[in-house]
């Protein structure tokens, strides 16, 4: 399970590393991220939100998963180790916005539905529901 969790980690540092690049470099030059510069060259940035959000969902189920195995082995009876599994699904909440964030954003076709909806936290609500 240790080194489980030491893959885990690197994936997610290597994940956030490349996120900071791409977002660093990803247009030429750098103002074409909120300018609309007609010589601006970007990569795609409908396919980066949605890879982006499709890639947070997938880390967060992940770990959320993780220490359920340990848990299940845990020497306590059957409705602890039942009570602390709800204990950590929890962080399912976190899993379920990520999934209404994606529906948004694909709904919406937009690389930036924070600044194309001004009601985001509505459109998230109405999804959860």
């Amino acid at each position: 399970m240790r080194i489980a969790i030491y893959i885990t980690a690197a994936l997610v540092v290597a994940w956030l590393i490349e996120m900071e690049i791409v977002l660093g470099f990803g247009c030429r030059p750098i103002q074409g991220w909120w300018l609309a510069a007609p010589d601006a060259k970007c990569v795609d940035k409908v396919a980066f939100t949605y890879s982006t959000n499709i890639l947070t969902l997938i880390f967060d189920l992940w770990i959320f998963s993780m220490p359920i195995p340990t848990i299940m082995k845990l020497n306590v009876n059957k409705s602890k180790r039942i009570a602390l599994c709800f204990l950590f699904s929890i962080g399912l909440g976190v899993c379920g916005l990520s999934i209404a964030r994606l529906s948004v954003v694909f709904s919406a076709g937009s690389p930036d539905v924070t600044c194309k909806s001004p009601c985001l936290i509505a459109h998230l609500r109405c999804v959860i529901r």
